[in-house]
């Protein structure tokens, strides 16, 4: 998808004022961001680029367009472009409240990080299914890994720990939605367990900024990992996953003091 003629800019102040050619324009800007993981990555690169600094014109009228932009993969994205891009989405969520649901449940859902599952398929039993089993028959719980090198993911976590810093230091009465947010994209305890604890270490990183909803957080990760524990307890399978992430959060804090002076990631 390429705008040539007009930039993505002047594409959408032409579509606020009815112009029929912007407005078949914006419907193809719209398109692009369906099929745009089938371009190469100098493509995705440039076509997202586009749209920095066009958070003013970006009001109700183009919720679709914001949709797309807010379902980026950020793992398809440079340093450089991430930060541009992630800073758009705070000038959307910040300046049109009509969009600031949709770009908190996305640097939320960031949290969810990618995973693949490692173990062949051959003996493997799908999650669901092993409370049905019968006793005495051996329980073999799929196996997975992070779907990105651990740099990226961390990359991840804390830029979008960082744009939630950036609105609830601008926008504090948002706190309930993003309570709302990490309730609704919590993995399910069947999901992969590195996922699950991920998941609730960002919670707990998030505790440190977001101070008006910090006790509802905690409750939130302790009923889960309770419920992760009682589901693992009775396949003889504890996890004991209370102990090892509340016991970790005891040093998030030294770690992320411990990145911003040496500048190595924490999450």
């Amino acid at each position: 998808m390429s705008s040539s003629s007009f930039s993505v800019e002047q594409i959408l102040k032409k579509y606020a004022a009815g112009d029929e050619q912007a407005i078949a324009t914006y419907g193809k800007l719209c398109g692009a961001f369906e099929v745009f993981r089938q371009w190469d990555a100098t493509s995705v690169i440039k076509f997202v680029r586009q749209f920095s600094g066009v958070a003013d014109y970006l009001d109700h009228s183009c919720q679709r367009l914001v949709a797309g932009l807010v379902k980026v993969d950020w793992a398809l994205l440079d340093g450089a472009t991430l930060e541009s891009h992630t800073n758009l989405l705070v000038e959307i969520a910040l300046k049109h409240v009509v969009h600031s649901e949709s770009v908190l449940n996305a640097f939320v859902q960031k949290f969810l990080a990618a995973v693949n599952q490692v173990c062949s398929d051959d003996g493997v039993i799908d999650n669901d299914d092993l409370m049905a089993l019968p006793p005495g028959i051996s329980r073999q719980r799929p196996r997975y890994e992070l779907a990105l090198a651990e740099n990226d993911q961390i990359r991840i976590f804390e830029t979008a720990h960082r744009a939630l810093y950036v609105i609830i230091e601008s926008f504090p009465m948002c706190a309930k939605t993003l309570l709302h947010s990490f309730q609704n994209n919590f993995p399910h305890p069947s999901v992969s367990t590195i996922r699950f604890h991920l998941y609730v270490r960002n919670i707990l990183v998030a505790t440190e900024y977001l101070h008006e909803i910090r006790g509802q957080l905690w409750s939130l990760a302790i009923d889960n990992l309770v419920a992760l524990d009682v589901k693992n307890t009775s396949l003889d399978r504890p996890i004991l996953s209370i102990v090892c992430v509340v016991d970790n959060y005891r040093t998030i804090g030294e770690e992320r003091v411990g990145h911003e002076r040496t500048g190595k990631s924490s999450v």
